[in-house]
């Protein structure tokens, strides 16, 4: 309504708002409006008009920026010119006219402090985090898995491709936690002759452990083996392991703590450092691989994994030395999408399933099918919907695990298969926003990601933005307001639980010293 009423002061104002857009600085534009008077909340709306409005060249925004606060406040006080008046807009601007892409401004803009690069070359080291991803990353880990329900452990084999990101590396550090590390062997490239007939073994030490970070798996590369790495060169090695009954990642369930009381349950949780608890790995958001992986497990149960089902394997050729005294089954998956190690997933149980459309399909015991079936049947919607504001959904398919009341979370954006829990069977569909979050993490989280968790804010704030433009564009403007709204106040509740100057409240907190991401976790990002 004020911009409404003051439609004549926009235009008075116009170059001011330009002055302003360019420099987009929040303190200075509000010492501008002070100034000259006009509102701020007014003065704001309209500098985000005058940048829709008006095209700026390279240049006088170049010319703005290096103007001293006084020549901008006295600039935005002159009558306009030709140089900033706005100047008329085709209805339907042709498709061809080219626009300076992003990274040219930013090459070609100077600021008053350089800039950080939307993507380095080379990754910040990660607090959270004992590995060495920035000299030597996964890309791709291929995973042979038997589940042992009786001793609550999993038997493994992991072969991870890596690739040199410095010259010269000495060793490859993984992170891990109450994990037993039986072997470890080099697979390619192999540079000496004993190498020929197989794998070969290789040095690796279990540094001390740290009661948050866990242990470093250090594994070395010696010349004489692995030849002289560059960057960019790769290698293949293998690691032979043993979770423990106590893992932190991986939770089991007797069966009197099903909703079906007959049969055993396994389900895990990997975020934020979990996955080294149940794999040797790089467990940090920045170190992203594709995965592959074979589980056996006990008849009559199945496994499900964050990936797509694939072919039945023939076997665990890497776990020859284990041999269940009963009846088992053959799962195998495949993640082709790069994913950070919090995004694994596995879950072993009496499982069921009904399809909810061409992509998904909601799994869970078979007592609870029909009520999931029901409970989520919009979650096609919820991921056409996705598309047609993010564009393409890229993980093949989208299903949803129903786990069983211990599940500790309101749902987890494993890809693939989204795990929720029970509590939002309410019978008529009135909690299935949790779905629309879930799905909106398919684009801001699961593709883009956080670079470690310090920056947790840039995965679940543009989620929860993404989730409301889901429930917008499905129910309404006012049903993304009323959730806005929610969340306003939601945030200010939080913020007073705390303590204004918790550094907690900190949209980037500081996790350096070991501190526990999960200690951080608040409803603020």
């Amino acid at each position: 309504h004020d911009a409404m009423r003051c439609n004549d002061k926009i235009t008075k104002y116009s170059k001011l708002q330009l002055a302003a857009s360019a420099f987009c600085n929040e303190a200075q534009l509000q010492l501008v409006m002070r100034i000259t008077q006009v509102p701020l909340a007014l003065a704001r709306r309209a500098c985000h008009s005058a940048l829709a409005q008006v095209p700026v060249t390279i240049r006088a925004r170049n010319a703005l920026i290096r103007q001293p606060d006084s020549q901008i406040i006295t600039l935005a006080s002159q009558p306009r010119s030709g140089a900033f008046r706005p100047r008329a807009r085709s209805a339907h601007p042709s498709r061809h006219q080219p626009r300076p892409s992003l990274s040219r401004t930013l090459a070609t803009t100077p600021t008053r402090s350089s800039p950080v690069p939307l993507l380095s070359p080379m990754m910040a080291p990660d607090p959270s985090s004992l590995s060495n991803f920035t000299e030597i990353r996964v890309t791709h880990s291929d995973f042979e898995l038997d589940v042992n329900l009786d001793k609550k452990i999993i038997e493994g084999y992991v072969q991870i491709d890596a690739v040199a990101e410095v010259d010269s590396p000495s060793h490859l550090l993984l992170d891990t936690r109450d994990l037993t590390i039986h072997r470890v062997e080099l697979h390619s490239p192999l540079q000496s002759p004993q190498g020929q007939g197989g794998p070969i073994p290789l040095k690796f030490q279990v540094d001390e452990p740290h009661k948050v970070l866990g242990s470093a798996l250090r594994l070395e590369l010696p010349a004489d083996l692995v030849g002289p790495l560059t960057r960019g060169s790769r290698l293949s090695l293998g690691v032979r392991f043993t979770t423990s009954p106590s893992s932190s990642a991986v939770q089991f369930l007797d069966p009197a703590q099903t909703a079906g009381g007959r049969q055993p349950y396994l389900f895990t949780q990997c975020q934020a450092i979990h996955a080294r608890s149940l794999v040797p790995c790089q467990d940090s958001p920045g170190a992203k691989m594709s995965y592959s992986a074979v589980v056996r497990v006990p008849q009559p149960l199945t496994a499900l994994m964050s990936a797509v089902p694939d072919e039945p394997a023939d076997g665990l050729p890497h776990l020859a030395d284990v041999e269940p005294q009963y009846p088992t089954s053959l799962f195998s998956f495949h993640q082709k999408v790069p994913i950070a190690p919090y995004l694994l997933a596995l879950a072993v149980g009496e499982l069921s399933s009904a399809t909810l459309g061409p992509r998904t399909r909601v799994w869970s015991e078979p007592s609870m099918v029909e009520a999931g079936a029901y409970e989520f049947a919009d979650t096609n919607k919820f991921l056409e919907a996705g598309e047609a504001i993010a564009g393409e959904y890229v993980w093949g398919r989208y299903d949803l695990l129903l786990l069983p009341p211990s599940f500790p979370y309101g749902g987890m954006e494993n890809p693939c298969l989204t795990f929720v829990t029970p509590t939002l069977l309410a019978g008529d569909r009135s909690l299935t926003n949790v779905v629309a979050h879930e799905i909106a993490h398919s684009w801001t989280g699961n593709l883009v990601t956080n670079a470690n968790w310090e920056h947790f804010w840039l995965n679940e704030g543009f989620t929860v933005f993404l989730e409301r433009k889901i429930l917008g564009h499905l129910h309404g403007p006012a049903t993304f307001q009323f959730h806005a709204a929610q969340g306003a106040a939601k945030l200010a509740l939080e913020v007073e639980r705390l303590g204004a100057d918790n550094p907690y409240t900190r949209l980037v907190p500081d996790l350096s010293g070991g501190v526990d991401p999960d200690d951080v976790f608040s409803s603020i990002p």
